[in-house]
Formats: structure tokens, sequence, C-alpha cells
């Protein structure tokens, strides 16, 4: 049971749900002149109960810099998915 692309529900009904990415940050590059976000720990926490609640796959990433983000390794980390019985129309 795939979903349109532009659906406003997203289907439940898979085995595999999909996967949360959750980018939490704390610290910034101190040329960014940015304070510590005091509570995203507790935040990331909250996210990954509700996301697996919801029988999510939840992969964390903390701190993580620009650079490190749009790096292959997690683009090569949707890309290599393994996606038959998820919520995903190919």
């Amino acid at each position: 049971m795939p979903v349109e692309k532009d659906s406003e529900v997203y289907n439940m009904n898979h085995k595999k749900r999909g996967i949360a990415l959750i980018f939490n940050h704390l610290s910034f590059d101190p040329r960014l002149g940015l304070k510590e976000r005091s509570g995203t720990n507790t935040d990331c926490t909250n996210l990954i109960k509700t996301f697996e609640e919801l029988q999510l796959e939840v992969k964390p990433f903390k701190d993580l810099t620009y650079k490190q983000m749009v790096r292959l390794e997690i683009e090569n980390f949707c890309k290599n998915l393994d996606l038959p019985n998820n919520n995903y129309k190919k």
C-alpha cells in the first residue's frame, strides 16, 4: 500500500515504516558565535522515544558539522536502505 508523493497521510501499515534521522546539535562551530542549545539532548531523547513508539527506525546524529551532514556517508546510508517492506513508492 504505497502512498503518493504528495499524500497528506503516511501509511502506517507496513512492516518497516521508515527511518527518522535526528540531527541533534548542542554545540556549534565557535566561529558562528552561537550558544549551546541547552535541552537539546532531552529533545532528542523524547524524539527517539516517540519515533520508536511509531515503529520507525531511528538514527540520531550528534553535533555533526555541515560538511559531515552532506558527506557521502549519510547519502550512502539513505541510498543503501533495504526498502521492500517500507512505505515508499518505487
